[in-house]
């Protein structure tokens, strides 16, 4: 029976990953991973990854995945997004086994709900597959440290899958050496009694990190880097803290909040009609940190909480420090492999705070609380991605009338939607007044994210300029004549 209700919790997680997945138009980030997932072939493949200086020159097994499920199942935006059902679904059934194992049988459960998950399996980018990945390098650590490291099948997994962790960005290497070192302390700790054959497969697998730390290095010696549209601070890690938490899907969307942070007062402007929801989710989250701490006389979780609560907040650190260094302004997606090792926190945590009905009541309101934020992230328009396929049909369709087409945005986007630049489509990003006036004056505008896409305001003082109409899609503006 008790087997039973522990496959309850696995079904009912197993079933909410169908709705976590749209037909959606791409916006930027996912449209660089069509680029690599439409190429012709694999040679193709390489010389584009080999020549990116991209974040995504940094992401090799994310990118080569693409390509692979896309010669099966196609490049339509769905389908650059089915593959992170099997990522997140592989996390839930590895979840359910490390919940039946350490008698947490609702923890896949605590995971599908979060927010988190659910907007980053909606898209076609790295965070659902290290999302997995973080799951298997944490179940490989509870086996092993159950099995006092005596597991040579748990060894073997931890290097594993903590080598394709690596794989997926430079990022994710800070999780798994922060994890290889709290599981040697572990070692010390406890005295793990290891043989010959268990210190032979360490040393091999630690070998085979070799080639992607040259790799690394290489890609680093070529200018490879992400984008630094933000500085550091504060407010970027605020806002890291808002998606990782669970509140994205109870405030305002993400567009909405980038065009506010830029003005002043924007922001409170913005979350007043949300403050209800986001401070009950935040009393929830309050009284959920204030109701317990796990004791030490819980044997059966105590080791797997030390390794957990080191892992996590060792590996926060590094990232954060990492970032204030090299000027990175990270992001709550960046975190993403940490997602599995917060989900089991909360719940050893939980397991310690349910002695009062209150504190359960309470746990119980939270859960819905992100459960309902998980929905308003996938249903609702204000969640809507930026609208690079209506803005590409406009372009088109005005080329099919013989006008000409001013484009500032994502190149890449415009290339998956069918919208190629000529002499009559001019891609005008990073022009200044001078070129603009150039050019061949426009008959159709269009602008996204003016901060990145028109920095210098050349784009906006033409047109202020000019009298045109304007009209707007998500993260577009649309001017015409």
């Amino acid at each position: 029976m008790k087997n039973k209700s522990t496959r309850v919790f696995l079904l009912a997680s197993l079933l909410l990953l169908p709705f976590m997945v749209s037909q959606q138009s791409l916006w930027i980030d996912e449209a660089q991973t069509a680029s690599y997932a439409t190429c012709p072939s694999l040679l193709d493949w390489t010389e584009q990854f080999l020549a990116d200086t991209k974040s995504e020159g940094m992401m090799p097994l994310p990118m080569f995945l693409a390509w692979i499920f896309a010669q099966g199942i196609g490049t339509t935006e769905i389908a650059l997004r089915l593959p992170n059902l099997i990522y997140l679904g592989l996390a839930i059934y590895l979840l359910w086994r490390v919940g039946c194992k350490i008698s947490i049988p609702f923890l896949p459960l605590l995971f599908a709900v979060s927010p988190f998950v659910w907007q980053y399996a909606d898209e076609a980018r790295p965070y659902a597959l290290q999302i997995g990945l973080g799951t298997a390098l944490l179940t490989s650590s509870i086996y092993l440290i159950q099995s006092d490291g005596k597991s040579q099948k748990a060894w073997l997994l931890f290097f594993g899958c903590g080598w394709l962790l690596c794989a997926t960005s430079l990022m994710a290497v800070f999780l798994w050496c922060l994890a290889f070192i709290a599981i040697t302390l572990l070692w010390r700790k406890e005295n793990w009694q290891l043989e010959l054959r268990h210190f032979a497969v360490i040393s091999l697998c630690l070998i085979l990190f070799i080639p992607l730390a040259a790799f690394y290095f290489w890609a680093l010696q070529k200018g490879a880097s992400g984008a630094k549209i933000w500085s550091v601070g504060l407010q970027n890690l605020a806002f890291a803290g808002y998606e990782f938490f669970g509140f994205q899907g109870l405030g305002p969307g993400r567009t909405d909040i980038r065009e506010a942070a830029r003005l002043s007062g924007g922001l409170a402007t913005i979350f007043k009609p949300y403050l209800l929801p986001i401070f009950l989710l935040a009393l929830g989250w309050l009284c959920f940190f204030a109701s317990g701490w796990p004791q030490k006389s819980q044997k059966r979780h105590h080791a797997a909480w030390l390794f957990v609560l080191f892992t996590f907040f060792g590996t926060l650190s590094v990232i954060l420090t990492a970032s204030y260094i090299v000027e990175f302004p990270f992001w709550g997606r960046h975190l993403s492999p940490l997602m599995p090792f917060f989900t089991l926190l909360m719940a050893i945590w939980f397991l310690n705070s349910t002695h009062h009905r209150l504190t359960r009541i309470g746990i119980l309101a939270t859960s819905l609380l992100l459960l309902v934020s998980s929905l308003c992230l996938r249903f609702s328009p204000r969640f809507a991605k930026d609208d690079y396929r209506t803005a590409a049909q406009v372009a088109n369709s005005g080329l099919e009338d013989r006008k000409t087409i001013w484009w500032a945005a994502d190149s890449a986007a415009a290339n998956y939607y069918g919208l190629e630049f000529s002499e009559k489509v001019i891609n005008v990003m990073g022009l200044s007044a001078e070129e603009l006036h150039s050019l061949p004056t426009p008959d159709i505008v269009l602008i996204s994210k003016k901060d990145i896409y028109d920095a210098q305001n050349a784009i906006s003082s033409f047109l202020s300029e000019r009298s045109y109409a304007t009209s707007y899609v998500t993260a577009f503006s649309i001017y015409s004549k």
